[in-house]
């Protein structure tokens, strides 16, 4: 059996609004996702450590897109980075390394990133002639194996929106190459490899 650890009575009201905004924005799982570990999940990011709650700096993400961007485009909370053109949904919380700065530099990167991806406006143009991104029916139907149609999509996407960041904020992609090495020493250390 766990017990909860200890949450200072200065910082209980803050905790508190934590879990009624994940209850708003991510229903009753993200809630209790929180509650579940509030040392990893909310003591340990208002110390600098494990991570950073995408709360904490949605504002500051939301201004930096509108710069990037030119305005039009929202941010908000989703199971993983992605864009339908008109949001870009990123992690309510990210962990992959131990410093918030860390953390904060992945955020920008991937609101960086899908930002791209709508500049580019190739999901633009599958969004009006097929509806949607993630129904592989339509847009895919001609393919054998819809999978793997879908997956080269995303990847040929990626490249592009990736030599566009490079160009249009080199400086940002310069910062992130140090944490995108770091990931996959990472994941060769835990045996599942890179190909």
């Amino acid at each position: 059996r766990k017990s909860i650890p200890y949450i200072p009575a200065d910082l209980v009201g803050d905790w508190t609004r934590e879990v009624l905004d994940l209850y708003e924005t991510g229903g009753l799982v993200a809630a209790r996702r929180f509650m579940a570990d509030p040392e990893r999940l909310f003591l340990g990011p208002k110390e600098g450590r494990y991570g950073l709650n995408f709360s904490e700096v949605q504002q500051t993400m939301q201004l930096y897109l509108d710069g990037i961007s030119g305005g039009g485009l929202e941010l908000a909370v989703g199971e993983k980075a992605q864009t339908d053109t008109k949001i870009i949904k990123v992690p309510q919380f990210l962990d992959l390394f131990p410093q918030k700065e860390q953390n904060f530099l992945l955020y920008k990167f991937l609101v960086s990133l899908q930002s791209q991806h709508v500049d580019s406006r190739l999901f633009e143009n599958v969004l009006e002639q097929f509806g949607s991104i993630e129904d592989d029916q339509p847009l895919f139907a001609s393919y054998p194996d819809t999978a793997r149609a879908r997956d080269l999509f995303f990847i040929g996407q990626t490249i592009v929106s990736l030599y566009r960041l490079r160009s249009q904020l080199p400086g940002l992609v310069r910062s992130f190459i140090p944490l995108y090495q770091e990931m996959i020493d990472s994941i060769n250390a835990i045996g599942e490899g890179v190909s």
